[in-house]
């Protein structure tokens, strides 16, 4: 508290005891001198104790704007007990915790990404090169084969982009609508047969976009691994649209499932493109529609990509879509 204020505030003591001393005309004149000594001391006391607190108060302050500008490990000191000031300290040091681990996911999401897109950049840049030397192969051929390392590397770029986008909480416009409009803009598997089993007019309320991504890339993932079909089923259990993707391919390991969603650690089985983000992708669409994913073991001798998104009922819309 600054030396006026505080004047301010003995002043105040002062003059409010004086009226009320004047205005007990029948007290003794030793009263009436203490009362207003009194008020004194009083406002004195309140004003040494407002100074240490807001003292206090000011110095977590400028330690927090210190920190938020310099080193993402250092913190606010905290009091002992449970007061205020320290309940205020816990509170910005945990915003400075989660400011850390925000910070240190973004990083490693971009080291990671460039160690995704490296590859590819340098195997487009090898093919060329070798179009180039004289003696070396056929440059027709070297540079087929840059073109489609270079169709390679689009698709990395265009994961690693929509990924960045669905964990900035990128949220298209939401719809009701029925799931065989999904399936109007997904390829089926060009080197599977593919059927559907259940209703396709199962309503789902989502984004169009991203549930067209999820279906697609369910399906992708599918058709990599299958050795002569892929099956697509989709029905209503509890309040829950479930779609299950088989195929008939070499099975997942247990082991592996969880591994499989992890961000470019994904097992070799579920890496042929060289990204390894279709699962997380899958994921993370699936989360922001308000759903889960996971892998099975499949009756048809493969794995089984599952997928639950909150069902909609044709005569109700939730709350929170307008």
């Amino acid at each position: 508290m600054s030396l006026l204020a505080g004047a301010v505030v003995l002043l105040g003591a002062a003059a409010l005891a004086a009226v009320l001393a004047l205005s007990t005309g029948g007290l003794p004149g030793a009263a009436i001198v203490a009362v207003p000594v009194a008020g004194i001391v009083a406002g004195v006391v309140a004003w040494i104790s407002a100074d240490r607190v807001l003292r206090r108060v000011g110095a977590i302050e400028r330690r927090y704007r210190e920190l938020a500008d310099g080193n993402p490990r250092l913190r606010v000191a905290e009091p002992g007990g449970d007061d205020e000031l320290a309940r205020l300290a816990r509170t910005l040091n945990d915003a400075l915790d989660r400011r850390q681990r925000g910070a240190e996911r973004r990083l490693d999401f971009v080291g990671d990404a460039a160690d995704t897109l490296r590859g590819p950049l340098a195997t487009v840049r090898a093919d060329l090169y070798a179009a180039t030397r004289p003696g070396g192969p056929d440059p027709v051929h070297a540079v087929q084969r840059a073109l489609a390392d270079a169709d390679r590397l689009q698709t990395a770029t265009a994961d690693v982009l929509l990924l960045a986008r669905l964990r900035a909480g990128e949220r298209p416009r939401r719809e009701i609508l029925p799931w065989f409009e999904v399936m109007t803009d997904v390829r089926a598997p060009a080197a599977a047969s593919f059927s559907v089993e259940g209703d396709l007019a199962t309503l789902v309320l989502g984004a169009r976009t991203h549930l067209v991504v999820l279906m697609q890339y369910l399906l992708d993932e599918a058709a990599r691994h299958a050795e002569t079909a892929v099956v697509l089923r989709i029905a209503t259990f509890d309040d829950a649209v479930v779609l299950r993707v088989d195929d008939d391919g070499p099975p997942i390991p247990a082991a592996d499932r969880e591994r499989a969603f992890a961000p470019f650690d994904a097992p070799d089985r579920l890496r042929p493109d060289g990204t390894g983000l279709a699962l997380l992708i899958i994921g993370e669409i699936a989360r922001a529609h308000g759903g889960s994913v996971r892998i099975e073991a499949s009756p048809r001798g493969g794995s089984r990509l599952r997928v639950e998104l909150p069902a909609v009922l044709a005569d109700s819309l939730p709350d929170w879509e307008a």
